[in-house]
């Protein structure tokens, strides 16, 4: 029995289900009327595709990238990052503005956050070290306490009990 396909894509689908669905490739290539080798080829091409990297956004052109206004004063803002390490955007545009600089404030922000150097985070709080005996903790905590006159609720230090020997 021959059957005729409309289209590759529609043989390469019943190809590929099939197969998805656990049919070896000769009970395809029998169901469908069709060559081994076509299954084969069909499969390898489709786990290709499947591998292949794709995306549906089209790849962004690379250009060259335009000069800058601030290209020019690239010097002059690294001696000032050199002898004023924490001077601001601010600043910076100022200075520059009185040097020429025609260009805006975002430029210079943008170009001067490039340019500084990140700072570490600092840990919030240091750990404490202390030697064995040097320091000692509890915890405070409510406790019921039933006296013979009724219940009191108690805040009494825990300590941790441990055992030196």
């Amino acid at each position: 029995m021959t059957i005729g396909w409309h289209s590759r894509a529609e043989l390469v689908h019943h190809v590929v289900t099939l197969a998805r669905g656990g049919t070896s490739r000769r009970a395809i290539a029998r169901s469908l009327d069709i060559s081994r080798n076509t299954v084969k080829a069909i499969l390898a091409a489709h786990a290709q595709s499947r591998d292949a990297e794709h995306s549906a956004l089209p790849v962004a052109p690379t250009h060259t990238p335009r000069p800058k206004k601030v290209d020019g004063f690239e010097g002059r803002i690294a001696e000032l990052f050199a002898r004023y390490p924490d001077i601001t955007a601010q600043r910076v545009f100022e200075i520059l503005r009185e040097e020429g600089f025609t260009g805006g404030y975002t430029a210079i922000k943008k170009h001067v956050r490039k340019m500084r150097p990140r700072k570490k985070p600092s840990p919030s709080r240091t750990a404490p070290s202390y030697g064995p005996g040097e320091m000692a903790e509890s915890d405070w905590s409510p406790f019921e306490i039933k006296f013979t006159t009724g219940e009191r609720l108690v805040s009494a230090a825990q300590t941790p009990s441990r055992s030196d020997g």
